[in-house]
């Protein structure tokens, strides 16, 4: 799993970011950072409308959680992504 590229989200929402994906060559857009309840980061899909766009199992929203997050400082807020 690759992340192509991360864009930060404005301060003040629970969003962190928003990030395009590479995984093992199908690639996914817009997957949705964001601060869960209990402040942890959490990825989801982006939707269209109010339907998902796809779905991830538990253990690829880790790895998608894990690879953003250090791709964005561990916050979302100190450092610039790339």
């Amino acid at each position: 799993m690759k992340i192509l590229s991360i864009r930060l989200a404005p301060p003040g929402s629970g969003t962190l970011a928003h990030a395009d994906i590479d995984v093992g060559g199908l690639r996914i857009f817009d997957v949705v950072i964001r601060r869960a309840a209990d402040g942890s980061p959490r990825a989801f899909p982006s939707e269209r409308g109010r339907k998902a766009t796809v779905s991830f199992s538990i253990d690829l929203a880790q790895s998608i959680t894990s690879a953003a997050s250090s791709a964005i400082g561990g916050n979302g807020r100190d450092a610039d992504a790339a």
